[in-house]
């Protein structure tokens, strides 16, 4: 994800936030960037390897993303 960011978002600003709550690490990684259409099929394979390597993990993501208004990724852990 954060090779993404700094390869790609033209982002002013990232945040990278990991927590812990009732047996759940959260993360949270997202910035300001320019965002991209998530269904659109670019030929690289960043959201597919990221999906795989959190259903690896039996993690739960979430990704939301804007033109124009950055993007978000949440995945959620059980302990």
């Amino acid at each position: 994800m954060t090779n993404n960011i700094a390869k790609h978002s033209e982002c002013s600003q990232a945040t990278i936030k990991l927590s812990a709550e009732d047996k759940q690490i959260h993360l949270l990684v997202e910035d300001d960037g320019k965002g991209f259409d998530a269904n659109s099929d670019t030929g690289r394979n960043g959201i597919k390897n990221i999906r795989t390597r959190a259903n690896l993990l039996k993690a739960k993501v979430n990704l939301k993303t804007t033109l124009g208004e950055g993007t978000s990724w949440q995945l959620q852990f059980g302990v």
